[in-house]
Protein backbone atom coordinates (compact mmCIF):
# COMPACT_ATOMS: atom_id res chain seq x y z
CA UNK A 1 0.00 0.00 0.00
CA UNK A 2 1.83 3.63 -1.28
CA UNK A 3 -0.10 4.86 1.75
CA UNK A 4 1.10 2.29 4.45
CA UNK A 5 4.51 2.25 2.80
CA UNK A 6 4.78 6.06 3.43
CA UNK A 7 4.76 7.42 -0.18
CA UNK A 8 2.63 10.08 0.34
CA UNK A 9 3.76 11.35 4.11
CA UNK A 10 6.03 13.91 3.13
CA UNK A 11 3.16 15.73 1.02
CA UNK A 12 0.81 15.34 3.62
CA UNK A 13 3.95 17.04 5.99
CA UNK A 14 4.41 20.11 4.10
CA UNK A 15 1.21 21.24 2.23
CA UNK A 16 -1.84 22.44 2.66
CA UNK A 17 -3.81 20.93 -0.30
CA UNK A 18 -6.55 19.01 0.53
CA UNK A 19 -6.53 15.50 -1.00
CA UNK A 20 -8.70 12.53 -2.04
CA UNK A 21 -8.12 8.97 -2.03
CA UNK A 22 -8.61 5.80 -3.91
CA UNK A 23 -8.58 2.25 -2.24
CA UNK A 24 -9.42 -1.18 -2.81
CA UNK A 25 -10.35 -4.11 -0.49
CA UNK A 26 -10.29 -6.66 -3.35
CA UNK A 27 -9.82 -6.85 -7.33
CA UNK A 28 -11.78 -9.10 -9.99
CA UNK A 29 -15.74 -8.85 -11.25
CA UNK A 30 -17.82 -11.79 -11.73
CA UNK A 31 -20.05 -10.32 -14.39
CA UNK A 32 -19.61 -10.32 -17.99
CA UNK A 33 -21.04 -6.77 -19.37
CA UNK A 34 -20.11 -6.00 -22.75
CA UNK A 35 -19.66 -2.47 -22.39
CA UNK A 36 -17.49 -3.37 -19.47
CA UNK A 37 -13.84 -5.21 -19.50
CA UNK A 38 -13.90 -5.85 -15.80
CA UNK A 39 -15.40 -9.30 -15.76
CA UNK A 40 -13.88 -10.13 -19.09
CA UNK A 41 -10.10 -11.34 -19.62
CA UNK A 42 -9.57 -14.40 -17.52
CA UNK A 43 -8.32 -14.37 -13.59
CA UNK A 44 -10.53 -10.83 -14.24
CA UNK A 45 -13.57 -12.38 -12.80
CA UNK A 46 -12.20 -13.87 -9.51
CA UNK A 47 -11.75 -11.80 -7.00
CA UNK A 48 -8.47 -11.73 -5.13
CA UNK A 49 -8.73 -10.08 -1.35
CA UNK A 50 -6.51 -7.14 0.98
CA UNK A 51 -6.79 -8.50 3.93
CA UNK A 52 -9.51 -6.66 6.10
CA UNK A 53 -6.29 -5.90 8.63
CA UNK A 54 -4.55 -4.16 5.47
CA UNK A 55 -7.36 -2.20 4.78
CA UNK A 56 -8.10 -1.05 8.10
CA UNK A 57 -4.67 0.25 8.83
CA UNK A 58 -4.94 1.84 5.45
CA UNK A 59 -8.83 3.57 7.29
CA UNK A 60 -6.81 4.30 10.06
CA UNK A 61 -4.18 6.50 7.83
CA UNK A 62 -6.79 8.02 5.94
CA UNK A 63 -8.51 9.18 9.36
CA UNK A 64 -4.84 10.45 10.75
CA UNK A 65 -4.20 12.39 7.62
CA UNK A 66 -7.63 13.94 7.47
CA UNK A 67 -8.53 12.58 4.05
CA UNK A 68 -12.14 14.20 3.45
CA UNK A 69 -13.16 11.93 0.54
CA UNK A 70 -12.76 8.35 0.22
CA UNK A 71 -13.31 6.50 -3.21
CA UNK A 72 -13.54 2.32 -3.03
CA UNK A 73 -12.41 1.20 -6.17
CA UNK A 74 -14.13 -2.53 -5.51
CA UNK A 75 -16.65 -3.57 -8.46
CA UNK A 76 -19.26 -5.20 -6.00
CA UNK A 77 -18.85 -3.56 -2.60
CA UNK A 78 -21.16 -5.01 -0.41
CA UNK A 79 -21.51 -9.07 -1.43
CA UNK A 80 -19.18 -10.30 0.89
CA UNK A 81 -19.80 -10.47 4.83
CA UNK A 82 -16.30 -9.03 5.23
CA UNK A 83 -17.52 -5.91 3.67
CA UNK A 84 -20.42 -5.37 6.55
CA UNK A 85 -16.62 -5.32 9.37
CA UNK A 86 -15.24 -2.81 6.59
CA UNK A 87 -18.15 -0.52 6.47
CA UNK A 88 -18.27 -0.18 10.29
CA UNK A 89 -14.32 0.34 10.46
CA UNK A 90 -14.64 3.12 8.40
CA UNK A 91 -17.49 4.48 10.50
CA UNK A 92 -15.78 4.24 13.95
CA UNK A 93 -12.83 6.28 11.88
CA UNK A 94 -14.69 8.73 11.28
CA UNK A 95 -16.07 9.02 14.72
CA UNK A 96 -12.68 8.89 16.48
CA UNK A 97 -11.15 11.32 14.06
CA UNK A 98 -13.99 13.51 12.04
CA UNK A 99 -12.46 11.59 8.86
CA UNK A 100 -13.17 10.82 6.41
CA UNK A 101 -16.04 12.53 5.80
CA UNK A 102 -17.13 10.57 2.60
CA UNK A 103 -16.69 6.83 1.58
CA UNK A 104 -17.82 6.43 -1.67
CA UNK A 105 -18.34 2.33 -2.82
CA UNK A 106 -19.89 1.34 -6.06
CA UNK A 107 -22.29 -1.21 -4.64
CA UNK A 108 -23.36 -4.73 -6.30
CA UNK A 109 -25.75 -4.70 -8.58
CA UNK A 110 -27.90 -7.74 -6.77
CA UNK A 111 -29.03 -6.25 -3.81
CA UNK A 112 -28.46 -8.92 -0.87
CA UNK A 113 -28.52 -8.17 3.02
CA UNK A 114 -24.85 -7.35 3.55
CA UNK A 115 -25.53 -4.52 0.88
CA UNK A 116 -28.55 -3.09 3.16
CA UNK A 117 -26.04 -3.71 6.20
CA UNK A 118 -23.25 -1.57 4.69
CA UNK A 119 -25.69 0.87 3.14
CA UNK A 120 -27.11 1.18 6.26
CA UNK A 121 -24.03 1.57 8.59
CA UNK A 122 -22.35 4.55 6.16
CA UNK A 123 -25.54 6.16 5.70
CA UNK A 124 -26.17 7.03 9.62
CA UNK A 125 -22.75 7.78 9.78
CA UNK A 126 -23.04 10.68 7.28
CA UNK A 127 -20.68 8.72 4.91
CA UNK A 128 -22.64 7.89 1.34
CA UNK A 129 -24.72 9.44 -0.72
CA UNK A 130 -26.43 6.51 -0.93
CA UNK A 131 -27.39 2.55 -2.42
CA UNK A 132 -26.67 1.43 -5.84
CA UNK A 133 -30.00 0.14 -7.25
CA UNK A 134 -28.48 -0.32 -11.05
CA UNK A 135 -29.93 -1.05 -13.86
CA UNK A 136 -28.31 0.33 -17.32
CA UNK A 137 -31.50 -0.58 -18.98
CA UNK A 138 -34.82 -1.95 -18.34
CA UNK A 139 -35.22 -3.28 -21.99
CA UNK A 140 -34.90 -7.16 -21.95
CA UNK A 141 -33.65 -6.57 -25.58
CA UNK A 142 -30.49 -4.61 -24.77
CA UNK A 143 -30.02 -6.48 -21.65
CA UNK A 144 -29.70 -10.07 -23.53
CA UNK A 145 -27.36 -7.81 -26.03
CA UNK A 146 -25.01 -6.40 -23.30
CA UNK A 147 -25.06 -9.88 -21.37
CA UNK A 148 -26.58 -8.76 -18.42
CA UNK A 149 -29.17 -9.89 -15.87
CA UNK A 150 -30.69 -7.40 -13.23
CA UNK A 151 -33.05 -8.00 -10.47
CA UNK A 152 -36.22 -8.54 -11.37
CA UNK A 153 -38.20 -4.84 -11.09
CA UNK A 154 -40.75 -5.94 -8.32
CA UNK A 155 -37.47 -6.74 -6.14
CA UNK A 156 -35.82 -3.50 -7.24
CA UNK A 157 -39.15 -1.86 -6.43
CA UNK A 158 -39.52 -3.44 -2.63
CA UNK A 159 -36.02 -2.63 -2.10
CA UNK A 160 -36.33 1.14 -3.17
CA UNK A 161 -39.62 1.65 -0.81
CA UNK A 162 -37.63 -0.55 2.26
CA UNK A 163 -34.79 1.96 1.86
CA UNK A 164 -37.05 4.74 1.71
CA UNK A 165 -38.80 3.68 4.83
CA UNK A 166 -35.10 3.42 6.21
CA UNK A 167 -34.39 6.32 5.36
CA UNK A 168 -31.75 5.73 3.03
CA UNK A 169 -30.90 7.58 -0.01
CA UNK A 170 -31.27 5.79 -3.37
CA UNK A 171 -30.05 6.47 -6.57
CA UNK A 172 -30.06 3.95 -10.46
CA UNK A 173 -27.80 4.73 -12.96
CA UNK A 174 -28.71 4.35 -16.89
CA UNK A 175 -26.71 4.00 -19.71
CA UNK A 176 -27.96 6.03 -22.86
CA UNK A 177 -27.16 4.43 -26.18
CA UNK A 178 -26.77 0.93 -25.22
CA UNK A 179 -27.25 -1.96 -28.23
CA UNK A 180 -31.38 -2.64 -29.20
CA UNK A 181 -32.12 0.15 -26.94
CA UNK A 182 -34.99 2.42 -28.67
CA UNK A 183 -36.23 5.92 -27.64
CA UNK A 184 -39.74 4.57 -26.60
CA UNK A 185 -37.74 2.17 -24.66
CA UNK A 186 -35.40 4.40 -22.94
CA UNK A 187 -38.07 6.81 -21.72
CA UNK A 188 -40.30 3.52 -20.25
CA UNK A 189 -37.43 2.20 -18.58
CA UNK A 190 -36.93 5.37 -17.18
CA UNK A 191 -41.33 5.69 -16.37
CA UNK A 192 -40.70 2.46 -14.63
CA UNK A 193 -38.61 3.42 -12.01
CA UNK A 194 -40.47 6.80 -11.18
CA UNK A 195 -43.63 4.94 -10.53
CA UNK A 196 -42.37 3.22 -7.88
CA UNK A 197 -40.54 6.15 -5.94
CA UNK A 198 -39.79 9.48 -7.22
CA UNK A 199 -37.06 9.67 -4.83
CA UNK A 200 -34.76 8.02 -6.21
CA UNK A 201 -31.93 9.61 -7.75
CA UNK A 202 -31.51 8.63 -11.50
CA UNK A 203 -27.45 8.91 -12.75
CA UNK A 204 -27.89 8.70 -17.54
CA UNK A 205 -24.57 7.78 -18.43
CA UNK A 206 -23.54 7.75 -22.64
CA UNK A 207 -22.76 4.72 -23.38
CA UNK A 208 -18.89 4.45 -25.01
CA UNK A 209 -17.01 1.94 -26.52
CA UNK A 210 -13.97 1.46 -24.69
CA UNK A 211 -10.94 -0.84 -26.09
CA UNK A 212 -10.84 -4.56 -25.34
CA UNK A 213 -14.67 -4.55 -24.33
CA UNK A 214 -16.93 -6.79 -26.55
CA UNK A 215 -18.18 -3.57 -27.14
CA UNK A 216 -15.50 -3.00 -28.99
CA UNK A 217 -15.22 -6.07 -30.96
CA UNK A 218 -16.21 -5.63 -35.29
CA UNK A 219 -18.51 -9.32 -34.86
CA UNK A 220 -20.18 -7.82 -32.18
CA UNK A 221 -20.85 -4.17 -33.58
CA UNK A 222 -21.62 -6.30 -36.57
CA UNK A 223 -24.22 -8.53 -34.95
Amino acid sequence: SPYLDGLFDDIMNSSNIKFQAIIETNRGCPFPCSFCFWGQGGLNTRYRFFSVDRVEKIANWLGLNKIEYVFCADSNFGIFKRDVEISQYFAETKREYGYPEKFRVCYGKNSEETIYQCGKILCDADMEKGITLSRQSNDLNTLVNIKRQNIKLSVYNNLARKYDLEGIPVYTEFILGLPGETYESFLNGLNEILECTVKTQIFIYFCQILNNTELSQPDYMKK
